[in-house]
């Protein structure tokens, strides 16, 4: 079955926005005809969301919107189309990050949506999904939201169990892409 993952497009694209900048090339058009085909097509109906997979021949949805592809999506998404990455980030925020306790973490799957954990979002703990979390970070560092990244980031110290091992911060319990995934969001937050 053929498949389209809507958010792997992202990192390039956003490459070729940043290309433009620098090499004064307009590359708004390839952006807006990828925003539109995805408002067109690829949107979840039920969160309004861009879905994680698609049959781009068909246009039809194999599985509508998961936190580990909108939170890294959106990391890449304000540069192809600001207008849309704050539209998305808002459902994104409101369907997917949660609160509780003093902690701050993002949902694998929105309100209602029964999944497992694969390989790309790793354990999911009550609905939650480290790798989402750990995304959502940069996301809302990205979206100009340091509240949120910041509750994130602090949700992930506790959650990973951190040691100070040969002069070197590991998280004890998040595998090392995990660690990069919130190296990264946390250097977003430093740029703020």
């Amino acid at each position: 079955m053929d498949m389209w993952w809507i958010t792997d497009n992202c990192p390039s694209l956003s490459a070729l926005a940043r290309y433009g900048i620098q090499f004064k090339r307009d590359t708004s058009k390839i952006r807006s005809r990828f925003v539109q085909s995805v408002r067109d097509h690829y949107l979840d109906t039920q969160t309004g969301i861009f879905a994680t997979c698609i049959n781009p021949k068909s246009f039809k949805q194999i599985q509508g919107s998961r936190g580990i592809s909108v939170m890294y999506g959106l990391h890449f998404l304000r540069d192809i189309d600001e207008r849309f990455a704050v539209e998305q980030y808002s459902l994104g925020k409101r369907s997917f990050i949660r609160g509780t306790l003093g902690l701050t973490a993002a949902r694998e799957f929105s309100d209602g949506v029964e999944g497992q954990g694969d390989v790309d979002s790793g354990p999911i703990l009550l609905g939650l999904g480290p790798f989402a979390s750990g995304s959502a970070i940069a996301a809302a560092a990205v979206m100009d939201d340091c509240e949120t990244a910041n509750q994130l980031a602090r949700a992930s110290v506790l959650a990973g169990a951190p040691v100070l091992k040969n002069g070197e911060l590991q998280y004890t319990l998040i595998p090392t892409v995990g660690q990069s995934v919130i190296l990264w969001g946390k250097t977003l937050l430093l740029k703020k």
